[in-house]
This record gives structure tokens, sequence and C-alpha cells, in this order.
């Protein structure tokens, strides 16, 4: 080694950095396993234990100022289709390319979470139904206008249903997602592809 050895007290100041550097990466390590065990691993978007969070957030703000917010159910058209005719590999593009373009479509400050299989949550804040429906009517539109591609030569159609309900009253989180559930089922049942809005 060349040069001089390190006095005693510029060798502790080092070994304090040290140690101060290692207490935070192993802080921020912690931080980022935090943030990311709340994301789904396929499609980036938020999973179930973020979504109880922030409807229970959302519900309390809620009660505190009466300002409405609305829950919408996606279900992609059509899914086991894709997967039987083009893999599972091709349905897991269509799932990741379908939560882009929610995430893309909706406020900053709105919600997607996936929900389960090819069904996505969306928690739309400081709106009511009217309003949440021409927002998820734009969003359903580009999801219609623009295939999917696959790979260099396969592009699929893809699109969605949607069932929306707002928050009313002393409704709990569970009865509005229920609400919106049964607008949904309506809305496949109906021709698919369109927002059923719940009464």
């Amino acid at each position: 080694m060349d040069g001089p050895a390190p006095s005693q007290p510029d060798y502790e100041a080092f070994i304090d950095a040290f140690n101060a550097f290692v207490a935070l990466a192993r802080r921020l390590e912690k931080a980022f396993a935090a943030a990311t065990s709340e994301l789904d691993e396929l499609t980036g978007v938020h999973n179930r234990q973020a979504m109880v969070r922030e409807l229970d957030r959302e519900f309390e703000r809620f009660r505190r100022t009466g300002q409405p917010f609305c829950i919408v159910l996606a279900d992609l058209d059509h899914f086991k289709a894709i997967n039987d005719a083009h893999g599972h590999a091709a349905g897991d593009i269509v799932l990741r390319a379908a939560a882009a373009r929610l995430l893309a479509s909706l406020r900053p400050y709105d919600g997607v979470y996936r929900y389960g299989g090819e069904e996505f949550l969306l928690h739309l804040s400081d709106i009511a139904a009217a309003e949440a429906a021409a927002i998820i009517e734009r969003l359903r539109e580009s999801l219609v206008g623009e295939p999917i591609g696959l790979d260099d030569t396969t592009e699929l159609n893809v699109t969605a249903s949607f069932g929306l309900a707002e928050t009313s009253g002393d409704t709990s989180i569970e009865a509005t997602i229920k609400r919106a559930d049964g607008a949904l089922y309506r809305a496949k049942e109906s021709g698919r592809n369109r927002l059923v809005i719940a009464e």
C-alpha cells in the first residue's frame, strides 16, 4: 500500500462513516421490501394487501368529510379463451398491458389493484358515480381502440366489462364492493365490453 497509514482519528472516522452507510443501506432495503411486498409481481399494480389499507383510509376520509368515492370492478372479457388459444405467456402479456392502460387512464390519486385472476379493482377518489362513469368509459374505449401485441406478428383486441358503485350513507367497503360486483355481473350478462352502474 502506497502512502502513509491513516491516523487513528481518521481511521475511526472512516469506520463510523462505513457503519452509518451500512445502517442506511439496511433501512433502504427494508423500505424497498415493504413497498414491493404490496405490488402484484406480474402486473406491477398494487395487490389486495395494499388495496385493503388504501380503501380503509378512503372510507375513513369519507366518514369525516362526506366526499363520495367510487369502486369499480373490471374484468377482462373472454380471458380464458386467450389463454387457451395463445398460452399462459400470452395471457400474462395481456394482463400486464391491461394493467398499464388502467394506470395510465386514471388520475394520479386513484388506485388500481389486482383483485384476482383477470379482475382488477379501481378506486376513484373524491368523485360521484356520474363523473366516475365518464372516466371509466374513456378507459374502456382506450382498451378497445388499441390492440395488444403479443409478438411482432400477433395482436389481440381485448375488451373489459366494468361494474361501478358509489359509496353512500353508512355502507361499508365490503358492501360497496359487492354492489360493484353485482353491476359487473350485469355488464357481462348483457353482452360484455360495457360499464354498468350499481343502483
